[in-house]
This record gives C-alpha cells, sequence and structure tokens, in this order.
C-alpha cells in the first residue's frame, strides 16, 4: 500500500525538512502533491522549460562539492555497509597518459583539444564512479573532472508526494546534460508508470512504492 507525507513517522518528516532545510529550499513552499498524470512530466534545468520548477538552482563548483550535495558516502563502501560492484570505476589516470592542465598552461580548452576520446570517456567514468561509488577511488581523476566539468548547475525538485501514473512518465531531461536532484518525501510508481531518464538523475525519499 502507497504511503504518503502524512503516513511517515515523525522521524521520516524531519529527515525530509532537514534535507531540504540543507539545500536551502523553506519545507513551507513545497507543493504536497506533484502527479504525472496528463501526458507526463518533465524536470529539468533551466526552470523555464521544466514543468515541474525546480525549487532551487545550485551553482556547484567542484566534484568534491557535488557529492557533498547528493553522492553516496565513501564510508558505506569502505566499511563494507554497501557494494560497490556496480561501478564501473576507470584505470588509473596515469595508466592513460593524460595531459596535465599544467601542460597546458591551466588552459582548459588546450587541455580538453589535447585529451584523446578514451581520456575523454575516462574522466567522464571518474565522475560517475565519485558520485555513485567510493570516490577515493577516482581521486587521481579530479583536476581532469574540476577542469572539464565544473562548475556546473544542478536543479533540485520538490515534492511531499510524487505520483508516477500509468503511461506518463516522469522525464529527466537537463538540456545541458547536468544532473537533477529530485527530493521527495513519498513516491508511488503506479502500476505502468515508469521514470524515463536522459541525463543523470539523483533521487532521495523517505517512501518509494512500486504497485
Amino acid at each position: 500500500m502507497a504511503k504518503k507525507y502524512q503516513d511517515l513517522s515523525d522521524a521520516q518528516r524531519a529527515k525530509f525538512h532537514a534535507k531540504l532545510e540543507a539545500l536551502g529550499i523553506d519545507p513551507n513552499t513545497v507543493p504536497a502533491t506533484v502527479t504525472t498524470e496528463s501526458g507526463g512530466l518533465r524536470c529539468g534545468h533551466p526552470a523555464a522549460s521544466a514543468d515541474f520548477p525546480p525549487a532551487q538552482v545550485h551553482e556547484i563548483g567542484s566534484v568534491a562539492d557535488l557529492c557533498a550535495m547528493g553522492g553516496c558516502p565513501d564510508e558505506d563502501y569502505q566499511a563494507k555497509r554497501a557494494s560497490d560492484a556496480f561501478v564501473d570505476y576507470p584505470p588509473p589516470a596515469a595508466s592513460l597518459g593524460m595531459p596535465s592542465l599544467a601542460s597546458c598552461g591551466g588552459d582548459v580548452c588546450q587541455l580538453k583539444d589535447r585529451m584523446t576520446v578514451q581520456h575523454h570517456e575516462a574522466v567522464g567514468k571518474a565522475l560517475h564512479a565519485a558520485v555513485m561509488g567510493d570516490s577515493s577511488k577516482v581521486s587521481d581523476y579530479e583536476e581532469h573532472i574540476n577542469a572539464i566539468h565544473f562548475p556546473m548547475q544542478i536543479a533540485t525538485h520538490a515534492a511531499q508526494h510524487l505520483v508516477i501514473t500509468k503511461d506518463n512518465p516522469l522525464i529527466i531531461n537537463d538540456p545541458n546534460g547536468q544532473p537533477t536532484n529530485l527530493v521527495v518525501a513519498t513516491i508511488t510508481i503506479e502500476e505502468g508508470g515508469y521514470i524515463e531518464m536522459k541525463t543523470p538523475l539523483n533521487i532521495e525519499c523517505q517512501q518509494f512504492t512500486v504497485e
């Protein structure tokens, strides 16, 4: 049976409120219920192109800031509380012979031009691994990740309850390919409902129900 915001425990509601406040969002401004009915619902920045406007758009300066905002805690993997077997870690950066930012005189455009397709693919993998896996395993990529992918903007969408209805998907599509952050107390995916991810998505919720 699907749970709604009012069905959560006091501790769950407090955790939801604390997350919103940490992101600079007033819990009192968050809509009670958002639904994808009537053709689906699109999320992504800029707000003008989103059917579900962001509650906040964050300027992220580095991969460390991104991990702090919504990454998986390194200590969960290091303490064996979770497995990172699903993470596709790239090979050690030194083994690829990538040019350094210093060797390019600090010119990011020159760095990008001198990097091969293999280099760019490895840096992209490292960014994903830093957020979803143990970031210490890709710390040797940090300079390249920050130079190529940051700063970035991330849209945070928030609601007390999100309902994804049959044949009306939640569509995640940031025009710039940037990650989208979804903070919802309860999510219900009704039979036949689904999430269509065209760009990266981070979800934080207290109760996730698939009917």
